[in-house]
């Protein structure tokens, strides 16, 4: 009958909840509390339903309530698939917002499948978010990839520096720096790009990158485009990139 349950999920005649698990190698698994909680006292799970788990590493498996409890709710896994690996991938270095509008752009630029996002240090930041922050960030991802059903959680960095980054970028990745004057779009930059190229988009703070930091990325290869045609706020200026992005992204998996 298990399989049944997890072959009718996977057709999708239905839809259970989802919850991120550590660890989906055994075959029992136990959420931690926070999720267990929320299952139990607020969804009102119980013994014999289906779940649906994902590590935040492209595994998911479907499963069945063992114990509905409040501080440990345990799921026996009835079937497990791996996510269909995508090419490319985003990723978005980013000075910070300041108070909430930091967390709204992480929460929505993780929905949009961004694969990580990177607090930028730089000559004209105010904000530089602690250890606390990082671990907000991260939940809010999690939560993210949760509510959007998606397999891979967005990572979130630890605050680097514009040199930091562009030494340890990925080879072949391709470099935009955002930018209101520049000629060319975002879109337009991506038309032309391989389906299967690595990008990384560099947002700089609300003064905007100082002439040495525009020369560093442009001197490394960053092509400077245009997100819109007016002056955007860091936080919509990051949303706005990976909207853009994971429409393209959208277009070519539909071609």
């Amino acid at each position: 009958m298990l399989v049944g349950v997890a072959a009718a999920v996977e057709h999708g005649a239905m839809r259970p909840r989802r919850f991120k698990a550590e660890t989906l190698d055994d075959a029992i698994v136990t959420l931690d509390e926070a999720q267990s909680r929320h299952a139990v006292t607020v969804l009102r799970l119980n013994p014999g339903e289906t779940v649906t788990l994902f590590d935040g590493a492209g595994q998911e498996a479907v499963g069945e309530i063992v114990d509905a409890r409040g501080d440990g709710m345990t799921v026996r896994i009835v079937s497990r698939r791996i996510a269909k690996p995508t090419s490319g991938g985003l990723t978005l270095v980013v000075a910070t917002p300041k108070g909430e509008r930091a967390d709204w752009m992480v929460e929505k630029c993780a929905e949009l499948g961004v694969r990580a996002i990177v607090p930028l240090l730089c000559e004209r930041g105010h904000v530089t978010p602690g250890d606390g922050k990082i671990r907000r960030w991260r939940r809010k991802a999690d939560e993210a990839a949760k509510q959007s059903e998606q397999s891979v959680t967005m990572s979130v960095g630890e605050p680097a520096t514009l040199s930091a980054m562009l030494q340890n970028k990925e080879q072949g990745a391709l470099l935009f720096v955002a930018d209101p004057c520049a000629e060319s779009t975002i879109g337009a930059a991506l038309r032309s790009a391989s389906h299967d190229a690595r990008s990384m988009i560099f947002i700089g703070p609300e003064g905007g990158f100082s002439d040495d930091e525009l020369k560093t990325l442009c001197d490394a290869g960053a092509n400077p485009v245009r997100l819109a045609e007016s002056i955007l706020r860091i936080e919509t200026a990051a949303v706005a990139a990976a909207s853009i992005w994971a429409a393209w992204r959208a277009d070519i998996a539909g071609e």
